[in-house]
């Protein structure tokens, strides 16, 4: 089910919005400056930018920027965003798994999971499509949630269903665990001003040898490997799998 064709709108804002702050934003661009090291004249695809936070902060830092997510929604706020702050960046909609750029990037960034949204075939197609994108020799910069940590770490699998009260809003989430798919497979609640929206969304947890697998078999070689957004050191305890990957053959047709 293409959960994620609806789930990206105005109720995850509401609740990823708090903590997603300018300061936080902000944090995460210098980040990835380290990681990159990127030059003012590389072109970069934020790949599912949803409301544009980190595509917009790299465009005010200079950099060529195109952005692109399926969500109507989440492309008219970053749009919105990104004329409030008087920056140029290319919205583009568009699904992933259909991507058709041809050696136009030299860096393609995809964040904070927005990835593993499909099954396992679709996941392998859209990392070939994104080496495809890339120019020789390009860099990929993939950050996904560590799927070893989740299973190990006391997390959703232990406590399957969590209450949120954020004040003017409520969530209730009941999460499963497909051990032999390895997914996150979750129902949603929200409760606000007497109103009650549901949804369901389905995530692949990878582990870092997965994704290492799905890298190389898509045309990539790993420069890096972080265990989250304040560059530590990963580990198996890592919350995140933050990968630093360069292109190193041509992909042809998929």
């Amino acid at each position: 089910m293409d959960w994620w064709k609806k789930d990206f709108k105005e109720d995850y804002l509401k609740q990823y919005g708090r903590f997603l702050t300018p300061g936080r934003t902000e944090a995460e661009a210098n980040a990835i400056e380290k990681m990159l090291r990127p030059k003012k004249d590389d072109k970069i695809l934020d790949l599912g930018c949803a409301q544009g936070r980190i595509a917009i902060e790299l465009a005010k830092r200079g950099y060529n920027v195109i952005a692109l997510d399926y969500s109507r929604y989440m492309l008219g706020i970053a749009g919105k965003r990104a004329k409030k702050e008087k920056v140029s960046v290319k919205f583009v909609r568009g699904d992933m798994r259909r991507i058709n750029f041809r050696e136009e990037f030299d860096i393609v960034i995809s964040w904070f999971t927005t990835f593993g949204y499909f099954n396992d075939r679709e996941d392998a197609s859209v990392i070939k499509r994104i080496a495809r994108a890339l120019k020789e020799n390009g860099v990929l910069l993939i950050d996904v949630v560590n799927g070893e940590w989740i299973k190990n770490a006391g997390s959703f699998i232990h406590n399957p269903r969590t209450w949120c009260d954020y004040k003017d809003f409520i969530v209730l989430e009941s999460h499963k665990y497909d051990k032999q798919k390895s997914r996150d497979n979750c129902r949603r609640i929200f409760l606000r001003g007497g109103r009650r929206k549901e949804y369901s969304w389905s995530l692949r947890l990878y582990s870092f040898g997965e994704m290492k697998s799905l890298l190389l078999r898509g045309g990539f070689e790993i420069i890096k490997i972080y265990g989250g957004h304040d560059l530590s050191r990963f580990s198996g305890k890592s919350r995140r799998i933050t990968i630093v990957a360069r292109k190193k053959q041509k992909i042809g047709m998929i």
